[in-house]
């Protein structure tokens, strides 16, 4: 395990919510931790302002787009996803970063973050978003210092559809937007089932303006999360 290097700050508790007590602030992130609430839905759907709908799209588009670079290499290559499963399980910030660029040389500012059981991505983006992030995690509080390539690979194998269609379609990206906008679960997860094809998704829903899947595969005892979600606390 590598030495925690000063200014940055990890998670001091691997099974502490990714959202919850004990959060990493990396370089260039507000401090605290993001919050992950559970999935679900409010009572009542929200109208949707058209601008509203129209700045996540953009969003997503953008995030899509330097993201499926690194899904795809995930998927593709087992050096590449036993050396980014080793980097999280360690804490190793650095080595994401390195690999990030291996995987997507046009990836721009982005901030890396991890607990030992996932990461998250996090981009800059100007007001009213600030920040948004793609990561993949296990449930906090399951396990410490695990993150299977294998899974990692069949997420990402199982994701990459969904990242390419939104980076490459505007109607797409618009749609979903909407579907986040308006708090409108079962339509997200059509558009999300349209394109994530594998029997190993178990749920899709909303959270923290964007949306998270639920995989679990049939070779790993522990549930994976897929969030493409606004990093509330930029």
């Amino acid at each position: 395990m590598m030495d925690k290097q000063p200014g940055r700050i990890y998670w001091a508790n691997p099974q502490a919510r990714i959202a919850g007590a004990g959060k990493i602030r990396v370089p260039g992130t507000a401090a605290g931790g993001r919050r992950v609430p559970e999935a679900g839905r409010s009572a009542d759907k929200k109208t949707v302002k058209p601008e509203a709908a129209a700045t996540l799209a953009s969003v997503l588009q953008q995030t899509a787009r330097k993201m499926a670079p690194f899904y795809r290499k995930v998927a593709d290559s087992a050096p590449y996803a036993r050396k980014w499963s080793e980097a999280v399980v360690e804490l190793d910030l650095d080595g994401m970063e390195r690999l990030l660029k291996i995987a997507s040389p046009r990836i721009g500012r982005n901030y890396p973050a991890t607990n030992g059981i996932g990461y998250f991505i996090s981009f800059p983006f100007p007001d009213p978003v600030k920040s948004y992030s793609s990561g993949t995690t296990i449930p906090p509080g399951t396990v410490q210092s695990v993150f299977e390539p294998e899974a990692h690979r069949a997420l990402a194998e199982a994701v990459y559809p969904l990242y390419r269609s939104l980076s490459l379609s505007r109607s797409f990206a618009q749609a979903v937007a909407a579907a986040v906008e308006g708090d409108d679960p079962e339509a997200a997860a059509a558009l999300v089932r349209a394109k994530v094809k594998s029997k190993s998704l178990r749920t899709v829903g909303i959270e923290s303006g964007g949306v998270a899947l639920s995989f679990r595969f049939s070779f790993s005892k522990y549930t994976y999360r897929n969030l493409l979600i606004r990093d509330e606390t930029a």
